[in-house]
C-alpha cells in the first residue's frame, strides 16, 4: 500500500531584486535616477500580488490604475 500523498510545499516565489535592496540604497537609486519611484512601488505591489494568496495579509487593496 502506498503512503498517503501529502501536499508538497508551494514552489518558491520569485522575488524581484528591487524588493531585496535596503531602503537607503533604493532611495539613492531613485535620487540618481537609476530607478524611478514608480518602478519601486510596482515591484513591491507585484510582491504583494505574489505573496498575499499564501499569507492573506492584505485585507484591502485599492485597485491601481496603470
Amino acid at each position: 500500500m502506498n503512503p498517503p500523498v501529502v501536499d508538497a510545499a508551494p514552489p518558491p516565489v520569485h522575488v524581484p531584486e528591487i524588493c531585496h535592496l535596503p531602503a537607503r540604497q533604493l532611495a539613492a537609486m531613485i535620487r540618481s535616477r537609476a530607478l524611478s519611484s514608480r518602478e519601486v512601488v510596482s515591484a513591491f505591489l507585484q510582491q504583494v500580488d505574489a505573496l498575499n494568496p499564501r499569507f492573506n495579509a492584505i485585507v484591502s487593496l485599492v485597485d491601481r490604475a496603470q
